[in-house]
C-alpha cells in the first residue's frame, strides 16, 4: 500500500512540474508585452544591436576618407 501512495505522490507532483511549464509557455508573450508596455512607460529604449563586421569596416573606410579631405581611397 505504500508504494502507491509514493507512486501517487511522484505522479501528482510530474503533474504540477507539467502544469507549469505548460501555463508558463502559454503565458510567454504576455509577459513579453507587459514587460514592453512597463520599459515604454519608464522610458527605458532598447539597446542598439553590436554593428556587424561589415558595418565596422565601412565605419573605418569612412573615418579614413575623411581623415584624407574627401580623397577617394584607391585600391
Amino acid at each position: 500500500m505504500n508504494r502507491h501512495f509514493r507512486d501517487a505522490r511522484y505522479h501528482a507532483r510530474r503533474t504540477a512540474e507539467e502544469l507549469y511549464a505548460g501555463v508558463e509557455m502559454e503565458l510567454e508573450p504576455v509577459r513579453e508585452r507587459v514587460e514592453a508596455r512597463i520599459d515604454e512607460y519608464r522610458g527605458v529604449e532598447e539597446p542598439e544591436p553590436e554593428p556587424t563586421r561589415t558595418e565596422r569596416a565601412r565605419q573605418v573606410g569612412v573615418s579614413a576618407r575623411d581623415r584624407l579631405g574627401g580623397m577617394p581611397i584607391s585600391r
